[in-house]
């Protein structure tokens, strides 16, 4: 007898509810002779009846389990599938929203520039800009933390 070897009721050879058959498949032996075994425990008192509704109650469907595991495992993956979807989606809006930030601060900075340029046409660029540089490392630099 294999250990791995489940009890089942059986699908297949069933003529009630597949308790018989699923035993008999279990033990490797002829179904009919677990069902005479019913019959004659039945006809000696009428334990054959209760025990086999006991097995109808404890005994799984054959293939049940499978299918449930399956399906949790279907609906698991469907999930995981989902999500990784939704978080694509989320980090390529991301990404999107960023670059448009970043090209609406090079224009506005661009603008800035040339505003400065038209209010203060003495000043030196070459100061200027290296303000700007350092404060925009300055802000990088604090966004992240």
């Amino acid at each position: 007898m294999d250990l791995k070897k489940k009890l089942y009721r059986s699908s297949g050879n069933r003529m009630i509810a597949g308790v018989c058959g699923g035993i008999g498949e279990y033990f490797d032996v002829d179904p009919v002779l677990v069902r005479v075994i019913f019959l004659l425990l039945t006809l000696m008192g009428g334990s054959g009846v209760f025990f086999y509704v006991f097995c109808w109650i404890i005994i799984p469907r054959e293939g049940k389990a499978e299918d449930r595991q399956d399906k949790a495992r279907d609906f698991a993956n469907e999930l995981k599938e989902r999500a990784e979807e939704f978080v694509g989606g989320v980090r390529k809006k991301q990404h999107n929203l960023l670059r448009k930030n970043i090209l609406g601060i090079l224009i506005i900075f661009l603008g800035f520039i040339l505003l400065f340029n038209k209010i203060t046409p003495f000043l030196s660029w070459d100061l200027f800009l290296l303000i700007i540089v350092i404060l925009i490392g300055v802000y990088l630099i604090f966004k992240r933390n």
